[in-house]
């Protein structure tokens, strides 16, 4: 399965859990309280295997479950459901990791010259490239000093877009809130 497949709330649980989330997130996609067995079965995937990344996105609170106990067997039995009021929040806490790297690395490209393997075996900063002698300790070659442009441009172009991101997730949930808002007034005048 695709992760074009999924709807773009639920990317940032494929970032937390890896690829082998994509088809549990399908399954339970517009599902409540789905029994891990059912979900095992329905998957065909291990019952151990599909609770380890069941595992993982609870533990980011992208989805919670109810716990009840088997009548004949007395076992636990586990019933999931996708938390979709947190998807965004986790979703903007990633974007925001990401920026802060991003800007980061941005502010050492601006600032630091860097020094290249012309077999692009290493790349080092100038501190780096005296200690190795200006020679890449994988290949012996000279090392070449780098123009970063590029590289800047392309971390400028990146930070937008994820700045563009978060203000439409922000606009997103500002506009939640007003119509959560509007709504209880609504009620308030009613009553």
């Amino acid at each position: 399965m695709e992760v074009s497949d999924l709807p773009e709330k639920l990317l940032v649980c494929v970032d937390v859990a890896g690829p082998e989330v994509i088809p549990i997130l399908k399954y339970l996609y517009k599902r409540k309280n789905v029994s891990e067995f059912l979900l095992s079965e329905k998957l065909d995937v291990d019952v151990h295997i599909l609770r380890t990344v069941l595992y993982k996105l609870y533990n980011e609170g992208l989805i919670s479950y109810k716990r009840k106990k088997d009548r004949i067997k007395g076992w636990y039995i586990h019933y999931w459901s996708l938390n979709m009021n947190r998807l965004d929040e986790v979703r903007m806490k990633k974007l925001k990791e990401q920026l802060e790297k991003l800007q980061e690395r941005l502010d050492s490209e601006k600032t630091h010259i860097f020094y290249i393997c012309p077999s692009f075996c290493s790349r080092f900063d100038f501190d780096g490239a005296i200690e190795t002698e200006f020679k890449c300790p994988e290949c012996g070659s000279l090392l070449k000093q780098q123009e970063n442009e590029k590289t800047v441009v392309y971390l400028e172009k990146k930070i937008e877009s994820i700045l563009e991101e978060l203000q439409k997730l922000e606009n997103e949930k500002l506009d939640l809130n007003s119509n959560i808002e509007n709504d209880n007034n609504l009620e308030t005048k009613a009553a």
